[in-house]
């Protein structure tokens, strides 16, 4: 029966309720534990027989199955689209991140040159040699925050988002032609 109600789709409570029996009754059956009702045994059977010979779809609530398609596929379309806004969004916004990371990178690194320059040219254990270290080190942890292993980080994102996007640009114009 596990089997019969994954080829078909359906939970525990779903079967249940389609055979006239509760959940419990489903769980048991399928351990092994309870044999089906009379009655539930024919409604299974019932079941049986539609998996093997299924009806074509009728039309519901009178939307005939073409209608119901289209607004499937429209509904589709419409998350296709709005996936690929939010990736082109998201790669927009890691784009300018990374640019300012880059930019910060370049001029952190223009300072740390002066500050070691001025460091070569300071008499150490002097007040002056102790703010040109806390500069180093506060440079130092600030190219940490936006260096080439950042960088690399939001690339991949970067990619990540844009090959999104065109997946999902992509799907949309094969299902429905957006």
């Amino acid at each position: 029966m596990k089997s019969l109600r994954a080829q078909l789709h359906l939970t525990q409570q779903e079967l249940a309720a389609l055979i006239g029996v509760s959940t419990s009754v489903i769980c048991m059956y399928e351990r092994g534990q309870r044999n089906l009702p009379q009655k539930a045994s024919a409604r299974l059977a019932q079941l049986q027989l539609q998996l093997l010979h299924p009806q074509p779809l009728k039309a519901v609530a009178g939307q005939p199955a073409q209608a119901r398609q289209q607004v499937h596929l429209l509904k589709m379309q419409k998350a296709l689209n709005a996936h690929a806004r939010k990736a082109a969004a998201d790669a927009l916004r890691i784009s300018m991140a990374l640019s300012k990371m880059q930019e910060r990178h370049h001029l952190l690194t223009q300072k740390l040159a002066m500050v070691q320059r001025l460091m070569e040219e300071a008499t150490p254990a002097t007040r002056q040699m102790s703010l040109l270290q806390n500069m180093e080190l506060d440079i130092l942890d600030g190219l940490d925050r936006c260096g080439p292993a950042r960088q690399l980080v939001a690339e991949y994102k970067l990619a990540t988002l844009r090959a999104r996007q065109q997946a999902a640009l992509q799907t949309c114009s094969k299902a429905t032609g957006c």
